[in-house]
């Protein structure tokens, strides 16, 4: 039996996180585990979930989505 890849999505947009969400929800492969607006919010979020794939928007409010990939890979 195969498991669905949990993806957690990073986005400041509300319609871009929940378009992107619809479409994730609908492959048969994946699921969405999580999303955020901000870079604090998602590393706060990712320390209680584990995702499998992480889609972040390298335009966020802030913090660029590079610098919070940086980060996440440093603490994994």
């Amino acid at each position: 039996m195969k498991t669905k890849k949990a993806v957690f999505i990073v986005d400041d947009h509300p319609i871009m996180r929940d378009g992107i969400s619809q479409l994730i929800d609908q492959q048969p492969d994946l699921e969405v585990c999580g999303s955020a607006s901000s870079a604090p919010q998602a590393l706060d979020a990712l320390a209680a979930v584990a995702p499998d794939l992480l889609l972040v928007d390298i335009s966020l409010t802030g913090m660029s989505g590079i610098d919070l990939i940086k980060i996440v890979r440093k603490r994994q």
